[in-house]
């Protein structure tokens, strides 16, 4: 019976948990491809700012070439892999319509030479407005982000272009799915076994012992009473419960008619004989029965006192658990900040290496400037003759000293060059390193809070055990108190059977009649 009630139960539980499934793979699906979208939309803006900043001068095309500055684009694959790189999406720079530049491939070779989709180029080269969304690149949809590249006139010449990958959405959608699995069966376990308890106390018990009630009556045994719990009770169990002790009390007011006719003809010696060793015998049965269910209270009482105790280890360590838990939560928030304060830091190393390559172009342009005019000045020394050999010998140590600067500028300028290479890298990991710390947190968070439900789920449990076990001791007790007195009453109904003797064969008819009841 009992896995009957249950078997419902834990169906409708595991339904939910899968229709919860369901649901939340098809938000991530649509939220997956919002994110998606964001990044484009983020990392745009920035391949647009970093070649800006890397490759100064307008955009222009000059016959099939499109240049920024003085730097052709066209089959520059290296700029290209390198902010495919720093983003992770696929990258295309366009001349008007046609790709000159890519990371995309087609059958192992870059699809330069493609066009962009009509809708796309009307958007970008004919509206000179950025386009966000859908499109299909080289037969894949991905979500995209299209920006126009203006010449010195305000004219569209080509387009920028960033697209996430497919894997992105994969890999969000995945893990998401594993993390609402692993949180349906942290919760849902806990929860079948709550009902379990639940049931089996509520349900499953007073219908047991509404059966053995039941079972004692048809045996003729009146002695047991239903608890004041059960029949206090608002429910079919309460129905029940009140029924049983109506029919009990019935059965008894009966039985006690019958001994009281009995004791009527106690007059003569045989009924009161009769009455007594009936009396005695029922006195010991209770003895014995008293006896056995103080044996079982204790049996349950030293049982649930175990619960009790694993209960509360458990608490413990779950309490332990979730003190873990926030300890980790501050440490990867430390880990956000601390990383967010270094790339500001690295941010403004690069601002600084930019800075000096400037002064650097400004030193060796005041440098050329220094050695031609202490060339001219040694010249005309030279045309001096004799009065001008004292002025020769100071231009050519500034001439000298001309060529020195300009060659430690050179050196300079090539260790500068390194730095802002370093830097860019350095930007690149950080950024990287900050979206899986950012990934780590969301993991520990949702991680805290199943912590906290389970821990109020065991906090409940630890509180019901405690009030079972503090029932069963009082039961116990009162258990033990009923088998003294019944003892100490069954050796009274012995003397009072010795007595009676003379009147036992008057009241033989009725008691064949409730010898089967046990009051």
């Amino acid at each position: 019976m009992k896995w009957k009630v249950l078997s419902p139960v834990i169906g409708a539980i595991l339904v939910l948990v899968g229709v919860t499934f369901v649901v939340s793979q098809y938000v991530m699906n649509e939220q997956a491809e919002t994110m998606a979208m964001n990044k484009v939309r983020s990392d745009i803006n920035l391949m647009y700012e970093l070649l800006e900043k890397m490759i100064p001068g307008p955009w222009r095309v000059e016959g099939s070439i499109l240049y920024k500055g003085e730097r052709a684009l066209n089959d520059d694959a290296e700029l290209v892999d390198w902010l495919a790189h720093l983003t992770g999406n696929t990258v295309t720079i366009f001349r008007g319509g046609t790709s000159v530049a890519t990371t995309v491939l087609t059958d192992g070779k870059r699809a330069v030479g493609t066009q962009a989709a009509d809708y796309v180029v009307e958007r970008v080269l004919r509206e000179k407005e950025s386009y966000y969304g859908a499109a299909e690149v080289v037969g894949n949809v991905l979500q995209t982000a299209y920006k126009p590249l203006l010449d010195e006139e305000g004219d569209a010449v080509g387009m920028l272009y960033t697209g996430a990958s497919p894997k992105i959405i994969d890999r969000s959608v995945s893990a998401f799915r594993r993390s609402v699995l692993l949180l349906s069966l942290i919760v849902s376990v806990p929860l079948a076994v709550l009902l379990y308890l639940v049931l089996s106390r509520g349900v499953l018990q007073p219908i047991a012992l509404a059966a053995r009630h039941a079972v004692r009556i048809a045996e003729g045994d009146l002695t047991e009473a239903i608890s004041a719990k059960e029949i206090a009770r608002q429910d079919e169990i309460g129905i029940l419960a009140r029924s049983f002790q109506d029919l009990l009390e019935s059965l008894r007011r009966i039985v006690a008619a019958l001994q009281d006719a009995i004791r009527r003809a106690a007059e003569t010696g045989e009924t009161l004989l009769a009455a007594s060793e009936e009396n005695s015998a029922t006195l010991e049965e209770v003895a014995s029965s008293v006896g056995e269910l103080s044996e079982a209270v204790s049996s349950v009482n030293n049982q649930m006192e175990g619960m009790a105790k694993s209960a509360h280890d458990v608490r413990e360590l779950a309490g332990s658990g979730q003190r873990e838990m926030e300890f980790t939560v501050q440490s990867m928030d430390r880990i956000v900040q601390s990383s967010s304060q270094t790339q500001a830091a690295v941010s403004l190393v690069s601002e600084a290496a930019q800075s000096m390559g400037v002064v650097l172009e400004i030193i060796s342009e005041v440098a050329e400037q220094t050695n031609l005019l202490a060339l001219n000045a040694a010249i005309e020394a030279a045309r001096a003759g004799e009065q001008g050999r004292g002025f020769a010998v100071v231009a050519e140590e500034v001439r000298k000293l001309a060529e020195q600067t300009q060659d430690s500028v050179t050196k300079i300028g090539e260790m500068n060059s390194s730095l802002m290479q370093e830097v860019a890298r350095a930007v690149s990991t950080i950024g990287e390193t900050q979206a899986e710390v950012a990934k780590g947190k969301q993991v520990l968070d949702q991680t805290r809070a199943s912590f906290e439900s389970i821990l109020n789920n065991i906090e409940e449990v630890v509180e019901r055990i405690n009030s079972v076990t503090e029932s069963s001791r009082t039961v116990d007790a009162t258990s033990q108190g009923l088998a003294a007195a019944a003892e100490q009453q069954a050796a009274s109904m012995t003397e009072v059977a010795n007595m009676a003797e003379t009147v036992a064969s008057m009241v033989q008819e009725l008691q064949a009649v409730i010898a089967r009841f046990r009051v």
